[in-house]
């Protein structure tokens, strides 16, 4: 049986790592922490501008690795939802429509995604042309304004309200993050939608989270969904620096994480350094 060391423990690792298991591999992930993905807004990107992407960047893995384009589409488009299937079997429903969209942040700010959660999903921009959404407004949280965010809406071309949401028990100054976990409060309103700021639980049917900024309760429930995925499919995590590799002229033997070494017949590097960590660069003068 092959062996394969995956070096980063966000999206890109945990889909290499996922997709070499099921390639047949022993696969073994290595990450100091949780990587860059779980500090995204609840709106993935993969590959938004292919064109621009592969007629700018020459060098680009994508244009090493593809001649055909259009196979290229196809297999990110498979490979996407494959991935989303995953994250919905280990208990976070995602959604990929055909192409991009787009959805409102908490400022009302249109961003572009390909790959939400369905909680964000209702909230997609041109769902919303022609129909009353009411953001809800959770009195004495400090860093989110429901007026400002329905103003900002209606800029987009939104008939957008504002309605109270009121909630007890709040702590004085209470933050964004002190939503996590909370039921969505009940909203008054005649509004078809209501817009909640992300965090909350039991959303109403009629109900969808906006995007957030960094980080957010969308990226914790990411990880989280990450992490459950690597024992689910039979993948070992190791918590840890990649310090040093051992070769034999320009083949990798093993990587080095505390003193012990993680042999293998591949070795993928999938980013491993913004957030999680896991492979340190020293740079020799």
């Amino acid at each position: 049986m092959k062996s394969v060391v995956v070096v980063g423990g966000g999206v890109a690792g945990v889909w290499a790592a996922v997709a070499a298991r099921r390639a047949g591999a022993e696969v073994v992930l290595i990450a100091r922490a949780p990587g860059a993905s779980a500090l995204y807004g609840g709106g993935m990107q993969i590959a938004p501008d292919l064109p621009a992407l592969l007629a700018g960047a020459p060098f680009h893995p994508f244009n090493r690795l593809y001649r055909d384009h259009l196979r290229l589409a196809a297999d990110l488009d498979q490979e996407t939802r494959a991935f989303t299937a995953l994250l919905g079997q280990i208990g976070l429903p995602m959604v990929s429509p055909r192409g991009a969209a787009r959805y409102a942040d908490l400022h009302g700010i249109a961003r572009s995604a390909q790959v939400v959660p369905v909680t964000v999903a209702a909230g997609e921009l041109t769902r919303l042309r022609g129909r009353e959404v009411a953001v809800a407004a959770v009195e004495g949280v400090g860093d989110y304004d429901a007026h400002s965010t329905a103003e900002a809406l209606a800029e987009l071309g939104i008939k957008a309200s504002v309605a109270a949401a009121p909630m007890k028990g709040l702590p004085a100054g209470a933050a964004l993050a002190d939503l996590f976990g909370h039921p969505a409060p009940s909203v008054t309103t005649r509004a078809e939608l209501i817009a909640y700021p992300p965090g909350f639980v039991k959303l109403p049917a009629n109900g969808f989270e906006l995007l957030a900024g960094l980080p957010s309760p969308h990226g914790w429930r990411l990880q989280k969904a990450l992490d459950r995925i690597l024992p689910a499919e039979g993948i070992t995590a190791v918590a840890g620096e990649v310090r040093g590799f051992r070769s034999e002229g320009d083949i990798l033997l093993s990587a080095t994480v505390a003193g012990r070494e993680y042999g293998a017949d591949s070795f993928i590097l999938a980013g491993g350094r913004f957030i999680g960590g896991g492979l340190i660069k020293t740079r020799l003068m």
